[in-house]
């Protein structure tokens, strides 16, 4: 074990100083399928073994297999994979958001989904905190378009 047993959780009724540590079984199996996919000079093999990580991630949530034909270009496959993390991630820990900004698919992908104009560029920033821009003694500035 990288981490061992917490000492301190002996009679203290299962409460622990030490984080857990979790990787979900579909992002390990997307993330290197995007990595396969993404590699400079992908070959068909790469394809191929991506293919399959995402194929075992919707085996798992007994949802039909993806066939090359699919997936037979990186842009469709990104937005495949994209896809699944939407299924996969929807409001947790922000993967989701995550790889959609890696994209550059952030603000179009909520215009779709929510059918209004209201997505902006600028959201794949958070503002940063008044705290910080104050501290940074004007080293640090806002993020673009949150200072207006």
């Amino acid at each position: 074990m990288k981490i061992g047993y917490d000492p301190a959780v002996l009679g203290s009724g299962g409460y622990s100083d030490i984080d857990a540590i979790i990787y979900r079984y579909a992002d390990v199996y997307l993330s290197l399928a995007e990595a396969l996919v993404m590699k400079p000079g992908a070959s068909q093999a790469d394809y191929a073994e991506a293919l399959s990580y995402v194929n075992k991630i919707r085996e798992r949530a007994k949802l039909k297999a993806l066939k090359a034909d699919d997936v037979n270009t990186q842009e469709k496959f990104i937005n495949q994979i994209l896809t699944e993390r939407s299924h996969e991630f929807w409001c947790e820990n922000g993967q989701y958001r995550a790889g959609l900004i890696r994209h550059d698919k952030f603000a179009q992908r909520a215009i779709d989904v929510s059918q209004t104009p209201y997505a902006n560029k600028y959201k794949e920033l958070y503002p940063l905190p008044l705290s910080v821009i104050t501290d940074g003694k004007g080293q640090v500035k806002q993020n673009p378009d949150y200072d207006k």
